[in-house]
């Protein structure tokens, strides 16, 4: 578009159909939050099986943690938390090859996130260990893709049980 507008090739060149200065269409997914009472009806509902237990814990984690991505959760090593000060800096796997000067993103965990962290990590501790039993080191690309969006499901289905129980007509989901 800006080498057609400068002249500097002719608009017959144009890769995108007859119509110059093509446009991305804008997304239209509109996400809808939940209100302070849905969130206080998860937060505080009774979960009636293990699934359920941890599909909560991991939507309210994720929730506390500034809505971090499950495969950002799923890629979190010791080497990322620093229990002294209570956080955990890390790289988002969405942006971590696209951007050269990204900063790390930077969390302080809340009370209920560290409760969470702890009922759910894995032992004995190590700074290249996964702090979730999501993702096996030393299985290939293809092998991690399966269990993250197996994580995912063990996150959506039963949340949307849950939402269901509870009332919320919104999407509850990581």
């Amino acid at each position: 578009n800006e080498a057609i507008q400068k002249g500097l090739i002719n608009s017959a060149a144009y890769p995108f159909g007859k119509k110059p200065l093509y446009r991305i269409p804008a997304g239209q997914n509109i996400k809808k939050a939940l209100s302070r009472a849905d969130l206080q009806k998860i937060f505080k509902y009774e979960p009636t099986t293990a699934t359920e237990a941890r599909a909560r814990d991991f939507w309210i984690f994720s929730y506390l943690c500034n809505g971090i991505n499950p495969k950002d959760i799923a890629e979190l090593k010791y080497s990322n938390l620093d229990r002294a000060a209570q956080k955990i800096t890390f790289r988002r796997a969405k942006t971590k090859r696209t951007s050269r000067d990204s900063k790390p993103a930077e969390i302080y965990l809340q009370p209920m996130a560290v409760e969470i962290l702890e009922r759910y990590a894995t032992k004995p501790e190590h700074p290249e260990a996964y702090i979730f039993p999501i993702l096996t080191p030393g299985d290939d690309a293809k092998r991690q893709d399966d269990d993250i969006s197996n994580f995912l499901k063990l996150i959506n289905k039963p949340m949307a049980r849950i939402a269901e129980k509870l009332g919320i007509d919104k999407p509850v989901t990581a």
